[in-house]
């Protein structure tokens, strides 16, 4: 079937020109089915479980299902188990559809830059990682009102110990939803489904084939590899090089894949062994040949050890993928591997699920793996997903090969009957095999139960309790857990009881489930809170690193010390010499005053957290790698991004304890350092989406004093401390990232009234009009019943005089200035401070600036001094006061709630801050 058909079921030539570029003229068999017999387009809309080998085009079916949700104006989530994944989605999506005119999103760890968009339904196709559309679907139950379609992708990790009860309650809370949601899933090492397809209630396509043949192979030290075809499953015999250990196996086998000018990928068990293995076939290779075009784009790149490395590999066409390198190296050989440049790459197992590397040939050097404590088999699905990356369809490859590395005969027997020959694990939960804690708290948190009889019918509606959980027996031993995980909720103040008896989740319980704390994180924090009344940034980091060890490590940390380091005392040194520049804060300077007394194990965790505090300063990355001994840029990162999780909750749960205090504020800011690896300087520069920079680049920014967008866009290309085309980027971006937060913010609001049939038309002047018309919206809106407080305006106004006075109900005057730019950059500290030295005539006891589209930092923080210094100051965003309009028409927020506002809130006011008072309603104020 060709792509052109496709016509015929409502895709626009455009969708079908994007389409015939990307993948060619041809439909893969197994699409062809999905659509010819109804599988994707049927009427009735069923779910659909597509279980077909890797390769076989399982996730352009969920494309196709997606674009034409897109195409009749409704959304699609496309849910995906890494962020790895996520990343190579969201930018094939972008690449093809965004200049089309679909608005794509992505939604993990790393990206929350879309999450208001996601909730708000200001997306067509959005990529999210599991586990975050749990926690959104908590923040906001009515998430999935405009959903139509849910891609789930590498559906079998419901199988994975860790992490397949929370996907499991995901697919639940789909399943049982009030609105029409299809669900698609995709597996590639689905076999014996034990009725998985019914609990989905899902039609199957089921693929036996692969659409390229696959050769799989062991190969023995006498050079003989002994192969059996997936498809056909003849057998075949081919002699090659003896061979005495792995690595001259490896160099053999590479060695005939770059004399036959095919790409090969080598999974190793180890981030260390990726980079030894590379290492040693660049060094010992023949007829080799340079990846020009990739060494040129690694140029561009962030100064790491990491890019030393890869580009003295990439001279021998050579490169290695592990979790060490940044998410711009990874994608970097990604790229130039798919376009042929690069021909070999030593890899983790990481790289074969779900990341479009295909290559003619794959070799497993052991099949194992670390999980955290020794290494371990693989199993006959993780080895499956390895080697169905060799054989390319597109590129023509008649067949593609795969080998297994068997040191002795009784190895390479082992590796036949089980992987080669074996079968998959058939489908098994393991949701309640453990703890369930987080389950139930995240049932009551999303609102689907509100007594303990509601929690068991949720949880018995999972796939466990349908089709495993049916004995008396086992019915009863899970409804114990359940009892026990309720009590445990109560013990940490997650949840609370009604007067009607009725469970409900506490604020601190709803964070918890919506960002996936585990109930001890919450414990934690809510200590740390108390003990401590300050937060100086290195304490900080210590106890959240401190706190994800003791709760179960959440990410591929910063390796640990070698012995040798741990009695060097290099850290402990370290420590001291951090001490003597800055504050440490009350837990570090307990270590500080004793640093002989310093564990190995408290030892790894300051090792981290200085690099940590490293990676907030202007230090380089490829300093700190220096600095810090084993230490790669992806690692930093990736401990960095844990401990900014943490933070996070410990900010969240500051706010919950007391809104008018500061801390809150710290720590968030804090939390956002700790994503990017930014000074406090250069976090606006962060928050331009789509920017580009790198985290160096920023800095270096920052030490030429540009810090912002107005920053930005006051210079000219060739005057930025960057290459041209980073530089036209940067400005595209700065320009894009105003319109989008005043354009995103106005249509999520608009559509909100338009839902209560209210008229939009005050709403859009407030974003629209300049000078003395939006002064006049502004007289217009701060009148009965939006406030009942008496506001007129100014008619005889100098330059800097206010606009308009606010009388409060005891008399005294607040005066207000209303200022847009129209060229849409942020308020200055100067303009937004103007009317405080031009208003003395009228005895104000009060300032509000009202502005468009927002303002300067600077002027934000100039508004903090303000306070301070006893002055009552407020900023309040247009879209803020547009917010407080909507709320108003939603009985969200009351009118006495927005006199409140305008008279005793002081300092920048977000639309953020407005949530402690939705709680507010109509009745309660009038």
């Amino acid at each position: 079937m060709k792509i052109a058909d496709l016509t015929q079921y409502g895709f626009s030539a455009n969708i079908i020109k994007i389409w015939r570029e990307e993948i060619g003229d041809d439909l893969l068999p197994l699409q062809e089915k999905a659509i010819c017999e109804d599988y994707i387009f049927n009427k009735d809309s069923d779910n659909l479980l597509v279980v077909a080998p890797t390769s076989s085009g399982k996730t352009f079916i969920g494309e196709l299902a997606a674009v034409r949700e897109a195409s009749r104006g409704n959304q699609s989530i496309f849910l995906v188990p890494f962020r790895a994944i996520a990343e190579e989605i969201y930018a094939d999506f972008s690449r093809k559809y965004k200049d089309y005119g679909f608005r794509i999103a992505i939604s993990d760890r790393d990206h929350d830059e879309f999450d208001n968009d996601i909730m708000e339904g200001q997306y067509d196709i959005a990529v999210i990682v599991y586990e975050k559309l749990s926690g959104l679907l908590v923040a906001r139950p009515e998430l999935l009102s405009g959903c139509t379609l849910v891609i789930a992708d590498e559906v079998q990790m419901l199988m994975d110990r860790d992490r397949g009860p929370d996907i499991e309650l995901l697919l639940t809370k789909l399943l049982l939803s009030n609105e029409k949601v299809r669900i698609i899933a995709l597996s590639a090492v689905l076999d014996k489904l034990n009725n998985f397809d019914k609990w989905l209630r899902a039609r199957v396509l089921p693929a036996q084939e692969r659409p390229v043949e696959l050769w799989e192979g062991v190969y023995t030290k006498d050079g003989t590899i002994q192969y059996r075809e997936f498809n056909g499953k003849g057998r075949r015999t081919e002699d090659l090089s003896s061979w005495t250990d792995n690595k001259r196996a490896i160099l053999n086998l590479v060695q005939r894949s770059i004399g036959d000018d095919e790409q090969i990928l080598a999974f190793c068990n180890s981030r260390a062994s990726t980079i030894e293995t590379a290492t040693f076939l660049a060094e010992n290779l023949k007829q080799t040949s340079r990846a020009r075009k990739a060494i040129r784009q690694a140029n561009n790149l962030i100064d790491t050890i990491a890019k030393e490395e890869i580009q003295n590999l990439l001279q021998y066409g050579i490169a290695y993928h592990n979790s060490d390198l940044t998410l711009d190296e990874k994608l970097l050989i990604e790229e130039w591997f798919r376009k042929k440049e690069i021909k070999v790459i030593a890899c983790t197992s990481t790289l074969s699920m779900g990341i479009n590397v295909p290559a003619r040939n794959v070799v497993i050097i052991e099949p194992t793996k670390w999980n955290g404590q020794k290494f371990i088999s693989i199993g006959v699905a993780e080895y499956k997903n390895m080697v169905g990356r060799a054989g390319r369809y597109s590129a023509g490859d008649p067949y593609g090969r795969s080998y297994l590395v068997a040191s002795s005969q009784a190895n390479a027997d082992q590796y036949n009957d089980f992987y080669i020959s074996g079968e998959l694990e058939g489908f098994a939960s393991s949701f309640g095999s453990q703890a369930i804690d987080s389950q139930v708290l995240g049932i009551v948190a999303s609102g689907l139960a509100k007594t303990p009889e509601e929690v068991g019918r949720f949880v018995f509606s999972t796939y466990n309790g349908k089709y495993r959980w049916i004995s008396a027996e086992s019915k009863s031993a899970i409804e114990e857990k359940i009892v026990a995980a309720l009590e445990r909720c109560f013990e940490y103040g997650a949840i609370e009881t009604d007067k009607s008896g009725n469970i409900n989740p506490t604020k601190q319980g709803k964070i918890c489930a919506s960002r996936g704390y585990s109930l001890e994180h919450l414990g934690r924090a809510v200590a740390y809170l108390s003990e401590y009344k300050a937060d100086v940034v290195p304490s900080v980091i210590y106890w959240a690193l401190r706190t994800d060890v003791s709760c179960g490590v959440q990410a591929y940390h910063i390796a640990r010390p070698r012995s040798e380091e741990y009695k060097s005392g290099i850290y402990q040194q370290a420590l001291i010499d951090l001490g003597n520049g800055e504050k440490l804060g009350p837990i570090l300077e307990s270590l500080a005053l004793n640093t002989e007394s310093i564990s190995y194990e408290e030892c790894v965790i300051l090792k981290r957290s200085l690099a940590c505090v490293a990676w907030l300063s202007d230090i380089s990355i490829h300093q700190i790698e220096n600095n810090f001994s084993g230490v790669r840029a992806g690692a930093l990162r990736g401990t960095a991004e844990v401990c900014s999780w943490l933070v996070s909750l410990l900010a969240e749960l500051a706010k919950i304890q007391d809104s008018k205090s500061e801390r809150h504020l710290g720590l968030r800011i804090l939390s956002e350092r700790l994503q990017h690896g930014s000074t406090e300087e250069a976090l606006e520069l962060c928050r331009i989406r789509g920017s580009g920079l790198l985290r160096d680049e920023r800095n270096n920014l920052v030490s030429k004093d540009i810090r912002n967008v107005d920053d930005i866009l006051a210079l000219k290309p060739n005057e930025f401390p960057l290459i041209l085309p980073k530089a036209i980027k940067l400005i595209g971006a700065a320009e894009a990232d105003i319109k989008d937060n005043v354009e995103r913010r106005r249509r999520a609001q608009s559509r909100r009234l338009a839902t209560l049939n209210i008229d939009t038309s005050l709403l859009d002047k407030l974003y629209e009009k300049n000078g003395t018309e939006l002064e006049k919206v502004v007289d217009d809106l701060l009148s009965p019943p939006f406030i009942d407080l008496t506001c007129r305006s100014v008619t005889r106004q100098r330059e800097g005089n206010p606009d308009h006075i606010l009388y409060d109900s005891a008399g005294s005057s607040f005066v207000i200035q209303t200022t847009a730019s129209e060229k849409n950059r942020n308020i200055s500290k100067k303009k937004a401070t103007s009317v405080i030295g031009q208003s003395a005539s009228y005895k104000p006891v009060g300032y509000i600036v009202i502005g468009r589209p927002d303002f300067e930092q600077l002027a934000i923080r100039d508004a903090a001094d303000q306070v301070s210094a006893g002055n009552n100051y407020k900023l309040l965003p247009v879209s803020t006061l547009a917010e407080m309009l909507v709320l108003r028409h939603e009985k969200k927020l009351s009118t006495k709630a927005i006199e409140e506002i305008l008279i005793e809130w002081t300092g920048y006011i977000p639309i953020e801050r407005l949530e402690e008072y939705k709680h507010l309603s109509e009745g309660n104020s009038q």
